[in-house]
């Protein structure tokens, strides 16, 4: 990404340290601990943001949260624990996203439990 060009080596790896499953994060004193914030700082350094994408991904957020909530208002207790039982079983290695391919084996798996109320 251009926008991280500039950053370090060590910046980037208590990033994508944090970004992880809560399970897998470092705790707080590994993170204190963590070279990137043991550095004296050399030089200022200017990122460029993309206001225009920053918005556009919060916006996205926004909206997905919308979304859901619209969903689970139209389902009952029951049809909410079955959502959820789908998504898990069509989460094949567990990251809590689902893939195309994920996707295109689960669809299988919901038409078998007759999982095709309208919403």
């Amino acid at each position: 990404m251009p926008q991280f060009k500039g950053v370090s080596k060590e910046a980037k790896s208590i990033i994508e340290s944090l970004l992880v499953k809560e399970k897998n994060r470092p705790c707080a004193r590994d993170v204190l601990d963590h070279p990137w914030l043991r550095m004296e700082l050399q030089k200022t350094l200017t990122i460029d943001v993309d206001w225009k994408h920053l918005k556009s991904f919060y916006n996205y957020g926004k909206m997905k949260k919308i979304t859901l909530t619209y969903i689970a208002s139209q389902l009952n207790e029951v049809e909410i624990n079955d959502l959820g039982s789908a998504f898990k079983k069509m989460d094949a290695n567990g990251d809590g996203v689902i893939t195309f391919d994920e996707m295109k084996a689960g669809n299988i798996f919901l038409k078998a439990l007759n999982f095709t109320r309208k919403l």
